[in-house]
């Protein structure tokens, strides 16, 4: 991120869009007068030349070499390069030459200094009213058009609106009338490209978030998580989702995150810019120079940074994107995937819920008992023959012993339910037992294992502290520990 600021990009200048913006909006304290701006669709919107009036300029924009603009917005460069094997050439800003613009936006307005055509012939110079009445005296914008021809400059001077409608222009020494869209008043700002960023996403479900970190003034700890195949992380391969967090504590996540997250990231746009290059004065004021929110991640392979700032008129924020130099506006709702997540929210809910298949061995200790549940596991060659249709996936039988001794499967499947029911009420810490009530650790075929402990509140609650792999992930109700104790066998 930038720190200078270039002399023009002093004033702030805000402009709110739908896709483009192409009017120009101040900023609350810092920011000019806001101005009236209105959406370009990418036409111009003036009167073409086959239409009844009088010819002001007739070019190709092919001949147009630049367009000057220059409002009270400032004055930017509107340059043309052509394409290999393109009939027509691409419009940029050559101040903002490395950022992003909309050819057909910009060459809407520098439309008008290459080809205009007058409703009306107001007159020559000579024969018309003080120029001030037309407000030509000081014009609110000039146009200046360089040909690559030889054929000489051409200067649009732009005045006040006519009473039956469009804009007091002149060319040559002469007056007219003639159609104008108020983007030409815009902050060559209006003209940068809303996409932030480009993601392959298909949106199928296929789509994978290869990982998340979440931190910024928004969250009292940073929020991680990550994908996993099973390839790697083993202790988190006995998961139901191949998604787990890793901070500030472990767990699965909530599938609703991932379709959140996806959705948001697919149709992210900006709904305006609010300047260029900012430096330390202005990240201040954005709010951007101690973020927000800081949303890092990944997605398919394509990792981004997004910086988010301060809140400007109530429903938008401040963005910055990696390295790009644009400071944007996004609608707040667009981004509350990203602001408006907790530590609780992002988790599946469950305290820790392995796949039973992937278990090895289940050890349970209360009340100075222990309880070491061990599982073996045979191919199945009948049954893998039979289902797996070319799928290298064995079928498996399991056997158990608990302390050593044979004992029913499917009574260790029902004590191993009720371990994995516990969910999380609150991530609110408390005071807690010096020791564990309960303790499970589970052991995993693909190596690895995990250790959940339960510590009983001694601030009067019928709550236990519920830790994993030794961190804290939160309060479960006393009824799941009583109810995993009670399904244990007794002797």
């Amino acid at each position: 991120m930038k720190k200078k600021m270039k002399p023009a990009t002093r004033s702030l200048i805000i402009t709110l869009c739908i896709l483009v913006v192409l009017g120009a909006a101040a900023a609350a304290l810092l920011l000019p007068d806001m101005l009236s701006g209105e959406t370009q669709s990418g036409e111009s919107s003036q009167t073409s030349s086959s239409e009844t009036g009088t010819q002001i300029i007739s070019k190709s924009p092919t001949e147009v070499e630049s367009v000057t603009v220059e409002n009270e917005n400032g004055t930017f460069h509107i340059l043309t390069k052509t394409e290999s094997g393109a009939s027509s050439p691409t419009f940029y800003v050559k101040e903002m030459a490395d950022i992003p613009t909309s050819s057909s936006s910009l060459q809407s307005i520098a439309r008008y200094a290459y080809v205009l055509t007058a409703t009306t012939d107001v007159g020559a110079l000579d024969e018309v009213n003080a120029l001030s009445e037309y407000g030509l005296d000081k014009p609110a914008a000039t146009m200046m058009a360089k040909f690559n021809d030889g054929t000489a400059d051409f200067k649009l001077s732009i005045g006040n609106e006519a009473a039956a409608g469009g804009y007091y222009v002149m060319a040559n020494d002469h007056l007219y009338i003639a159609s104008i869209d108020k983007a030409v008043f815009s902050s060559m700002y209006a003209f940068i490209e809303s996409s932030l960023f480009t993601l392959s996403i298909k949106g199928d479900g296929s789509d994978v978030i290869d990982y998340v970190h979440l931190s910024g003034t928004n969250f009292e700890e940073p929020i991680s998580m990550i994908h996993t195949d099973g390839s790697e992380n083993t202790d988190y391969n006995a998961l139901f989702m191949p998604y787990v967090v890793t901070e500030p504590y472990l767990s699965g996540v909530n599938t609703g995150k991932i379709d959140d997250f996806t959705k948001a990231l697919s149709s992210l746009q900006a709904s305006g810019t609010a300047g260029y290059d900012p430096d330390e004065e202005m990240l201040k004021a954005t709010g951007l120079d101690d973020p927000y929110t800081i949303f890092d991640f990944s997605i398919n392979g394509q990792a981004h940074k997004l910086f988010i700032g301060d809140v400007y008129d109530n429903d938008y924020r401040y963005l910055m994107v990696d390295d790009n130099p644009v400071v944007f506006v996004v609608a707040i709702d667009s981004i509350s995937a990203f602001t408006e997540v907790t530590a609780l929210g992002m988790r599946d809910g469950f305290v820790w819920s392995p796949v039973i298949k992937k278990v090895s061995g289940m050890k349970v200790t209360a009340n100075g008992q222990t309880w070491d549940y061990q599982i073996s596991r045979e191919v199945d060659e009948t049954a893998s023959s039979s289902t797996s249709s070319g799928s290298s996936a064995p079928t498996y039988t399991y056997t158990v012993k608990l302390n050593g001794q044979d004992s029913d499967y499917e009574a260790y499947r029902s004590v191993y339910t009720t371990t994995i029911t516990p969910s999380v009420l609150s991530t609110d810490k408390g005071k807690q037992a010096a020791e564990p009530t309960l303790t499970i650790e589970y052991s995993y075929f693909d190596g690895g294992s995990t250790k959940v402990e339960y510590y009983a509140m001694t601030d009067g609650e019928r709550r236990y502290a519920a830790y994993v792999a030794g961190e804290f992930v939160g309060i479960a109700k006393e009824t799941f520990v009583t109810d995993i104790i009670k399904a244990l066998p007794q002797a």
